[in-house]
């Protein structure tokens, strides 16, 4: 994803450079494009930034070599919290874009329902790219679970006045 995202800052700087620090060079077609936008490509591991009162002035490069800079991104990778429903049965899965795992989520209907009987998941557990409002907007599905929570109330009284058990409360 490092060439997307090269190609994508080129829209907001005619000066930008890729660090491809220990991830693949890029493909024949990939440098073509970044050449073409003239996107200059630096191999080698990033060892660190250097920065003078609290400002980027380069970065250094494992092998000696330092390239100024002025301001400097690194893509994130989403990963959401799982192990709790690990422990349920349910897996997280790979998320990829353009062949790219861009991180890992759990699977769900549209509703938040899981192949876990009674769990739900809402947010970036069940799409790790969404944005906080999108996550947020997701919690108005939430009545689709308490559906479901009454709809088990509803079958425990059932059940319980059938046999003559009144349950407390």
């Amino acid at each position: 994803m490092a060439v997307h995202q090269a190609l994508l800052w080129r829209q907001r700087s005619e000066d930008v450079v890729l660090f491809t620090h220990t991830g693949p060079d890029p493909t024949a077609e990939e440098a073509e494009q970044l050449a073409a936008r003239s996107i200059r490509v630096v191999p080698g591991a990033v060892e660190a930034r250097e920065t003078a009162n609290d400002r980027l002035e380069s970065v250094r490069l494992h092998h000696g070599e330092v390239v100024p800079r002025r301001a400097l991104a690194v893509a994130p990778r989403f990963t959401t919290r799982t192990a709790i429903l690990g422990a349920l049965g349910l897996e997280s899965t790979d998320l990829a874009l353009n062949g790219h795992v861009i991180g890992r989520q759990v699977q769900s209907d549209p509703t938040g329902a899981t192949q876990a009987a009674g769990v739900w998941i809402a947010g970036n557990v069940a799409d790790v790219v969404a944005s906080v409002i999108t996550a947020s907007a997701v919690g108005v599905k939430a009545a689709a679970l308490n559906a479901d929570l009454i709809a088990e109330e509803i079958r425990l009284a059932v059940a319980a006045r059938r046999t003559g058990y009144v349950p407390s409360g």
